[in-house]
């Protein structure tokens, strides 16, 4: 009997390796990490702006630096239970427009 295979891209078996699938699914793990890093530096820029100097330094650099180390987490993280492709479509999907007798709720 064979054994299903998990796999998330869903990609045919026997596919060798492709390049435009890998830049792609770099693109959409970039997407996914720069989320929570953006936020970091927004709170960065108002930890650096609203604590005198030093402090507000180390707090803005500390804020950005744990966006960017939990953009990295998350996007690993989706990566590898669904991933990262399917997600951003998900994500970025608009059904309204897939279905216009659909009614908004």
């Amino acid at each position: 009997m064979n054994k299903p295979i998990s796999n998330p891209d869903h990609t045919p078996p026997g596919r060798g390796f492709s390049v435009f699938q890998t830049f792609t699914k770099f693109i959409a793990w970039i997407q996914i990490a720069v989320s929570p890093l953006l936020l970091g530096i927004a709170a960065g820029f108002i930890a650096y702006y609203q604590l005198p100097k030093p402090y507000g330094i180390l707090l803005g650099a500390l804020l950005v630096t744990g966006g960017l180390a939990a953009g990295i987490v998350w996007a690993n993280k989706v990566a590898r239970k669904q991933g990262s492709i399917n997600f951003i479509s998900r994500v970025s999907a608009t059904p309204e427009l897939d279905d216009p007798e659909m009614k908004p709720q």
